[in-house]
């Protein structure tokens, strides 16, 4: 079995989930030259949830991918994307921690996130260098780097590959203020249960629509999980959620 997930990434076009899938899925979107061209983390992220969707193998027929933008997570869209809880899925929240650099009202959220069960890590990085965090230590966070030259190695499930070059055997550290905040973070649920027990755990560090119902106001949210989509920032000022305004201004953001 893990031979034949690790095939699915191989460096082949032929294989479902390879950076030529992913490049195929960029050419599609008529993006002007995209091998060599610099990927957002949201839109890496949206390049793999269109990858993962062309894929016809069996082993990823129950699996599915939902991205998340806007700071705004629904259950709408959870439920739609998961095939009403028929499929497991990775959610990818998308999200824009400051300016030029993560403020620091953020760095106890994240080592937060980064000690949950099903929280899977976070694409990001320093400036035009992305890493894949894994962990957090104190005040550091621990990723892989991808950026190493290896030898190609043909990924057949049926036979025994070498897996040397799939595995990174030095994870690096980097300080959280130096983290570039812009970045994705990834969560994997199996069920509802599983989706609810995430929300639980989320309820310190995100905003929850019932809470502001209620008036609940959460210091500094992540995100904010609502039951539909909506347009909730479109028309004046004076139609926004006002503590989210204060917010903002607060840490030197605008609300747009």
């Amino acid at each position: 079995m893990h031979r034949r997930i690790v095939a699915l990434f191989g460096d082949s076009p032929t294989c479902d989930l390879s950076l030529h899938a992913m490049m195929a899925v960029a050419r599609a979107k008529h993006t002007p030259s995209p091998v060599g061209k610099w990927f957002a983390p949201s839109t890496a992220v949206a390049l793999m949830r269109d990858t993962l969707s062309n894929s016809s193998d069996p082993l990823l027929a129950d699996t599915a991918m939902l991205v998340a933008t806007d700071c705004c997570l629904a259950r709408s869209d959870v439920i739609e994307a998961s095939a009403k809880w028929t499929k497991s899925l990775l959610i990818v929240v998308c999200l824009r921690l400051g300016a030029e650099k993560i403020n620091r009202c953020y760095h106890r959220h994240i080592r937060t996130l980064m000690s949950m069960r099903c929280c899977v890590g976070i694409v990001g990085g320093r400036p035009r260098h992305s890493v894949y965090f894994v962990g957090a230590y104190h005040k550091h966070l621990i990723f892989l780097d991808p950026h190493f030259v290896q030898d190609t190695v043909p990924v057949d499930p049926a036979t025994e590959f070498p897996l040397k070059t799939f595995h990174c055997r030095l994870p690096g550290k980097l300080p959280l203020a130096e983290m570039d905040p812009s970045c994705a973070i990834g969560f994997f649920v199996q069920s509802e249960s599983d989706f609810e027990r995430m929300i639980a755990d989320l309820s310190e560090v995100i905003e929850l629509e019932d809470d502001r119902r209620k008036g609940i106001v959460k210091q500094d949210p992540l995100f904010t999980l609502v039951d539909e989509r909506q347009g909730r920032f479109e028309g004046s000022e004076d139609a926004k959620d006002a503590s989210l305004v204060a917010q903002a201004r607060q840490h030197g953001f605008e609300l747009l």
